[in-house]
């Protein structure tokens, strides 16, 4: 959805849209840049029923340091519990050619604390990530976050997570 224009989260179609694939018992991926936190979070809202997730944490422009309006809507999102989040996207939108895992570790720390474990997965954006690193330097960056997890915590956002709410096995 990132990019269509101000308002398309909220038309009437497209949220029927997503609520009928809903009704089908399947999930909802959400693409949104940062400056569409606050319409998606409103989008969130009238979808309560169903299975969504906030795909590459939001899209933080981790490079110049964008974090605290898009902590404000991550934070809100958070309150909603059918709502996960994907750790993703992250190495992309730092500095392509010179980020660390301590550039994306305030915005994994913050999901952390308000998503838990339980509501978190890896993904890695591949091959997008190519952009900035690749598949093993991406994961990588994501360990380097989650160092002082337990391993069933890790566990949880390397793969539970995901398998539970995808629906991966009966």
């Amino acid at each position: 959805m990132h990019a269509e224009p101000d308002g398309f989260m909220l038309d009437t179609k497209f949220i029927n849209g997503v609520r009928a694939v809903g009704s089908k018992d399947l999930t909802y991926d959400i693409l949104v840049r940062e400056n569409q936190l606050e319409e998606a979070h409103a989008m969130v809202k009238r979808i309560p029923a169903m299975g969504l997730v906030i795909d590459h944490i939001g899209n933080p422009n981790i490079e110049v340091g964008h974090f605290d309006h898009w902590a404000r809507y991550m934070k809100q999102l958070s309150q909603f519990n059918h709502v996960h989040v994907k750790l993703s996207g992250m190495v992309t939108q730092a500095n392509h050619n010179s980020w660390t895992s301590a550039d994306i570790r305030p915005y994994v720390d913050f999901c952390l604390e308000h998503f838990g474990p339980a509501r978190l997965m890896f993904g890695s954006d591949w091959p997008v990530c190519l952009l900035a690193a690749d598949y093993e330097q991406a994961y990588q960056a994501l360990i380097d976050c989650l160092i002082e997890l337990s391993n069933d915590e890790r566990s949880m956002i390397l793969g539970t997570t995901a398998i539970k709410f995808y629906k991966l096995f009966s």
